[in-house]
């Protein structure tokens, strides 16, 4: 059983924490997001990590594919 910790319990987890923490500068226009996070969607064999920068609006994406 898994007790938990600040960065999450599942790898997934922490690679979203990992991105929250280093990669919220805007490749675009170099705004720092400071309150921002990352978001996660999954169709079963890819998770999407998605950011969208508040100040020009660019999408910022990480594909992490499953294995079979």
């Amino acid at each position: 059983m898994a007790l938990g910790s600040p960065l999450g319990t599942t790898a997934l987890d922490r690679l979203r924490a990992r991105f929250d923490a280093t990669d919220l500068t805007c490749r675009e226009c170099g705004y720092e997001d400071t309150t921002g996070s990352w978001n996660a969607t999954t169709d079963g064999r890819r998770v999407t990590f998605s950011h969208r920068c508040p100040s020009c609006d660019a999408d910022h994406r990480y594909v992490v594919r499953m294995g079979q």
